[in-house]
């Protein structure tokens, strides 16, 4: 090998050393970041005159496996349905003050027990004023406490549809994001430059997507990826990005901006939060007949809170109609200046006043209240499903019974969690292992590439000594 071609391989050598130890040191210094890829080179060697030259670096890729990540963006999927099903549970839950680890009696079940210990205490008294104003203050209060639990539902409705609306700006946001990547990665890829950047910065994208509804991605020969939803809704084609909107009004989402018409897609963008807040606010025939607690939740709670006002209507008006008259003696009736769409629940007002309540039928109120038995089809009638599934109970039993429904249904939703959670952290702990940096291996690596550079640069000096001692002998 001539004096010149061993130059050029020298300081070919060198630049791919200092080359590769970049790129290590980048590996080390973004160690910690959980979006970074760690990169490698690789190399290339080319022969002159029949004699091979210093390997070259001939790009610079990322380590990837499209397997894991698909399972890594199923189970971030996972999870987004899970916090979005064990908020919503709690809720409700909240709202009523139910616990499975409480032994506390909640605002409903005090109320309706103060009402049936009124009624009680006018039997034993029934002279008493102050026990007759009682008794309708108490039926007062405990219509007042189901009320103000079924006027909460417009709140949590527009809670749910805000967060719907919100994940389908983070999907146009994100989709649109890629779509922009996609273009610099085709055409950097063209130019011979490395995408590795960009592609972390396209998976990060790709997160926020999952996290709203579970989605398959494919990547083209040029590196430009399409994304899908699981039920294969596109969301991402290239260059070219979807758009998503919501319509409150038929709980829907549909493909395309405003005023251009759009495809309802709603069954399409399954698994993420959208399904989870879609589910809650559901209330087609099949949700509500469904015995999964997060399947039209909000709906079968008000059907419950309903349930339960009917029921009481119907247990006290029955009791308390005096056999002996021809009248008929109601203490609760519907408020005839009520919105004819009003619940029961919201609607109720107690008919009968102080001054003309029928006292002597307090023993039998009471009676009535503790002891009528409430059929399974009247605590979840067929015309308004709530998802209860009790035998035969009693007025106090339907509150346990519900109490118990949004109880359970809470704790189940916080295992459900806490299970896609671990499942999240176990795949990213795997993606993690294959694309993540470990400092002890790349700073072993950079040391011996330290080494090879300063043996090659001896070999420099050495060529360059040669050179010089040539050159003062031709002189």
């Amino acid at each position: 090998m001539s004096l010149s071609a061993a130059l050029s391989t020298a300081t070919s050598g060198l630049s791919s050393l200092q080359t590769q130890s970049a790129i290590l040191s980048g590996n080390v210094s973004n160690a910690q970041n959980a979006d970074y890829s760690r990169r490698y080179a690789t190399l290339t060697t080319q022969a002159v005159n029949g004699l091979p030259m210093a390997g070259r670096v001939s790009s610079i890729l990322r380590v990837s496996d499209s397997m894991l990540s698909q399972s890594y963006y199923s189970s971030v999927s996972g999870l987004g349905l899970a916090d979005a099903q064990l908020a919503n549970m709690n809720k409700l839950a909240g709202l009523l003050g139910a616990s499975e680890s409480s032994s506390e009696q909640t605002a409903l079940g005090q109320a309706l027990s103060q009402f049936e210990q009124a009624w009680k205490d006018l039997e034993a008294t029934p002279e008493s004023a102050d026990l007759k104003a009682q008794v309708i203050n108490r039926g007062k209060q405990m219509l007042s406490e189901i009320a103000r639990l079924a006027a909460q539902e417009n709140s949590l409705r527009l809670a749910s549809q805000d967060s719907i609306q919100s994940g389908l700006t983070g999907i146009n946001d994100a989709a649109a994001r890629i779509a922009s990547l996609n273009s610099q990665i085709v055409a950097q890829q063209n130019a011979g430059q490395s995408v590795a950047d960009l592609q972390d910065l396209r998976d990060a994208e790709l997160a926020k997507i999952a996290a709203q509804t579970d989605i398959k991605v494919l990547v083209d020969d040029r590196g430009a990826m399409s994304v899908y939803s699981a039920n294969g809704v596109q969301i991402v084609a290239g260059t070219q990005a979807q758009t998503f909107r919501y319509d409150a009004d038929s709980n829907t989402i549909l493909n395309g901006g405003p005023g251009n018409g759009g495809s309802d897609v709603t069954a399409g963008l399954a698994g993420g939060a959208l399904q989870g807040q879609l589910d809650f606010l559901d209330t087609s025939a099949a949700a509500l007949a469904s015995s999964d607690p997060n399947r039209a939740g909000l709906a079968k709670m008000m059907n419950q809170l309903d349930a339960l006002a009917q029921n009481i209507m119907d247990v006290v008006n029955a009791a308390y109609d005096d056999p002996d008259t021809a009248d008929a003696e109601v203490f609760f009736e519907v408020d005839p200046t009520a919105p004819a769409d009003a619940r029961i629940a919201s609607s109720l007002i107690v008919a009968a006043t102080a001054d003309d309540l029928l006292t002597g039928r307090a023993g039998a109120v009471q009676q009535a209240m503790a002891t009528t038995q409430i059929t399974a089809d009247a605590s979840n009638p067929a015309s308004a499903p709530n998802g209860l599934r009790l035998s035969s109970t009693t007025l106090s039993g339907l509150v346990s019974g519900i109490l118990s429904y949004h109880a359970r249904a809470a704790s189940e939703a916080t295992s459900d969690q806490a299970a896609a959670s671990s499942l999240k952290s176990t795949v990213e702990i795997k993606l993690q292992d294959t694309k993540g940096v470990d400092i002890d291996t790349e700073l072993a690596q950079l040391q011996l590439l330290q080494n090879n550079y300063a043996a090659l640069a001896n070999v420099l000096n050495s060529i360059i000594s040669m050179y010089d001692e040539l050159m003062s002998i031709g002189r």
